[in-house]
């Protein structure tokens, strides 16, 4: 409950009120310390860098302050703050200096390594890791380094970088380690384009079924990078060792393998390979993910055939097979293919059909397509969807300068949350319009929301519409948490 509320207060832009309510959780330890990570998470999230880094010195845990230290640089380095994120991961690994343990420590210390080698400090990051003594977690943090270079156009160093990691596994004596860092390796070749290496690798370092998993983790890799007929090659090779070496084929193997295939193009192996996974959930989630791939490259007809071909066609898998394909067409701008994609949905699964509905109403929102957006948001079943999709396009409208019409389409989606008769969903209905309504009659609704709805669900639409009444609320709960006045 007090996690909810510092965060609730925290996005009402009182930091102080939230950080005492989080410390508030005085009798667990444990739970303070997650709550105020949670808060300076979300206070990261809103850009609010000194309260969070304020929250982080808060946090007495040596892991979890590093821990927290370590998540702000690399929100601060996202966020384009690259000089301010080099110096919170330098206090990450000085923190990390008091972790007792010296694998536990040495984890802190690669990864605030591998923050500053996102922020550009290179020279800070290798010195950092050649800190850590273990062979493992060193060759993991210059595998994790070589491929923040890589990422940042540093081509030529994350290379030296990647081969330094790969020579480092060599030395770790347990297997299932050696493994791991040879896996970390692997990645930190392919993201130099180095897949030659990197197979190399996989194929010397590596064992059944481990290294067909690896084949086709590159091969996936290959192809994103646009080479399809190295990806082609990988993902037949890691096949044929699966059918030489592991005659009972095993799901887990299976997976990779078809996900990788349909990636490359090769549609038909992908298909025997899901088609081959014995367990009934697994292989529709395998034929979910090809329709995925399929949908995303624009073959939808390779994608409803993937749909139509499962042998649970009909039902919940062929509903979330066909919602996947209306998300896959609206998200290129073939509208007009996903409505007819969402309207094929069986009639069953009006939820799911709902969903895709929704889906296609917000892309369609979003380009400007203000007429299809309403007649699909029409067809939504869901009442709670179809509230929030009309609030959502009334808001659009209005911003486009068609106020009669957004008028209009924020009367029905009104209108529609008058008429449920859930209460818990109701609430929602009434949340999503006062979110979306003009502040005016923004409390109107949240007041209706809080006659049908539990309270604690509001916190956060009472942080962005009524803060003052929070507020009060925070004071009179953490005075009678902790017997401590109100904070001023």
């Amino acid at each position: 409950m007090l996690t909810s509320l510092a965060l609730a207060i925290a996005a009402a832009g009182d930091v102080r009120r939230a950080e005492a309510a989080a410390v508030a959780i005085a009798a667990d330890p444990v739970r303070r310390a997650e709550a105020l990570t949670a808060l300076l998470e979300a206070l990261a999230a809103a850009g609010n860098w000194a309260g969070a880094a304020a929250v982080a010195g808060a946090i007495r845990s040596p892991v979890r302050r590093t821990d927290a230290l370590t998540f702000l640089a690399q929100a601060m380095a996202a966020a384009g703050r690259a000089e301010e994120a080099v110096t919170l991961a330098k206090q990450a690994a000085t923190v990390a200096t008091a972790i007792t343990g010296r694998r536990r420590q040495e984890k802190a210390m690669a990864a605030a390594a591998t923050v500053m080698a996102v922020a550009g400090d290179f020279d800070g990051s290798e010195a950092l890791v050649r800190a850590i003594t273990g062979c493992y977690r060193r060759s993991r943090a210059l595998a994790d380094t070589a491929q923040a270079a890589a990422a940042a156009g540093n081509l030529e160093r994350a290379r030296d970088l990647a081969l330094q990691a790969a020579e480092a596994t060599r030395a770790i004596a347990d297997q299932v380690r050696r493994e791991a860092a040879q896996m970390s390796a692997v990645q930190a070749l392919t993201a130099v384009g180095d897949f030659e290496r990197a197979e190399a690798l996989i194929s010397a370092g590596t064992h059944q079924p481990q290294r067909s998993v690896a084949l086709a983790a590159l091969a996936q890799a290959a192809a994103a990078a646009g080479n399809l007929e190295q990806a082609k090659t990988l993902v037949r090779r890691a096949a044929d060792q699966v059918d030489d070496v592991i005659p009972y084929r095993p799901s887990w193997l299976l997976i990779p393998l078809a996900q990788a295939a349909a990636a490359a193009g090769e549609y038909d192996l992908a298909a025997t390979m899901a088609g081959a996974v014995a367990d009934l959930a697994q292989r529709m989630e395998a034929l979910i993910n090809l329709v995925k791939t399929a949908a995303a490259a624009g073959d939808y007809e390779r994608a409803q055939a993937f749909a139509d071909a499962s042998s649970c066609g009909i039902g919940r898998s062929k509903a979330s097979m066909l919602m996947t394909v209306v998300w896959a067409a609206s998200s290129v701008g073939d509208f007009e293919r996903a409505q007819a994609f969402a309207q094929s949905i069986p009639g069953l699964k009006s939820s799911l059909r709902s969903s895709a509905m929704a889906a296609l109403v917000q892309a369609a929102t979003a380009a400007g397509e203000f007429d299809l957006a309403e007649a699909a948001a029409g067809d939504i079943d869901d009442s709670g969807q179809r509230v929030a999709a009309l609030a959502a396009l009334a808001n659009a409208v209005a911003t486009a300068g068609h106020l009669e019409r957004a008028r209009t389409l924020a009367q029905r989606a009104e209108k529609t949350a008058r008429e449920m008769t859930d209460p818990t969903e109701q609430a929602r209905a009434f949340t999503a319009l006062a979110v979306k309504a003009e502040p005016a009659h923004a409390s109107s609704l949240l007041a209706c929301a809080l006659t049908v709805g539990d309270w604690t669900e509001l916190l956060g639409v009472l942080a962005q519409i009524e803060p003052s009444v929070l507020i009060a609320v925070s004071d009179e709960y953490v005075t009678a948490q902790t017997g401590v006045a109100k904070v001023t």
